[in-house]
């Protein structure tokens, strides 16, 4: 079995969330699809607010498309300045949660270890952190022709982020976002009713649909109090100054 391992400890100071409009260079990522690979993704920052995990999965190809399994069982260390030693605890689903001693500070080498369950072992290269400019001013935009769609455009703000950076350094800068929407309906039932069982306090919808139904009907039951659902982006924004 060919197997290859692709990763790189990333590590980033605090970056405002924020949703941007860029030119970027594709990047083709050209690797066979018959090979298994194993991808490591993971973000460190100084920010302890910042949900900081470690992923590991590995590539299934099938001849047409890949798909990924996590991997379990890893044991996983981030080494600082080639003494200190911290493992990573493993919260499920192939990803493993920075241990809260483990602060991230400027002038200091981070290297990743992780051992797979298998016995197969990997190491990083030894990287520094090197701290964001301060943020002069953070503004909006509405763009009338903002999201292209299937037909047209939809309107959007476009949020942008002005800072200073040191000349004399390139940096990278990855991009994300998180959305808070407001729901109004947190359930809808299909040819169906809402119940909770009295005795777990669990609810599901239940299918009261007959055999000679012609029609689909739905009931839909407001929220009990303020609730939010969370997005996240789902495409990769990243660019080097």
């Amino acid at each position: 079995m060919h197997l290859k391992a692709l990763f790189r400890l990333l590590l980033t100071s605090f970056v405002l969330t924020v949703v941007i409009s860029a030119c970027v260079e594709p990047y083709d990522l050209d690797y066979d699809q018959t090979k298994r690979l194993i991808i490591v993704d993971g973000v460190l920052s100084d920010n302890p607010k910042n949900s900081q995990v470690i992923t590991l999965r590995e590539s299934i190809p099938t001849g047409s498309r890949n798909f990924y399994t996590p991997l379990l069982g890893a044991f996983v260390e981030v080494i600082v300045n080639d003494a200190e030693r911290y493992r990573f605890t493993e919260v499920g689903d192939g990803n493993y949660a920075k241990p809260p001693e483990l602060i991230i500070t400027e002038k200091t080498q981070y290297r990743l270890e992780f051992k797979l369950s298998d016995g197969r072992s990997f190491v990083s290269e030894n990287e520094s952190f090197s701290a964001t400019s301060p943020i002069d001013r953070v503004y909006k935009q509405l763009e009338v022709e903002g999201i292209r769609q299937s037909v047209g455009y939809a309107p959007a703000h476009a949020i942008y982020v002005d800072t200073q950076d040191k000349p004399g350094r390139g940096n990278n800068y990855i991009w994300s976002w998180k959305l808070f929407e407001r729901q109004i309906v947190c359930e809808s039932c299909t040819n169906g009713r809402y119940f909770i069982d009295r005795r777990t306090g669990v609810g599901a919808c239940r299918d009261e649909s007959t055999p000679f139904q012609t029609e689909v009907f739905f009931n839909d039951y407001r929220c009990d109090g303020d609730c939010w659902q969370l997005f996240y982006n789902t495409q990769i924004n990243a660019m080097s100054d």
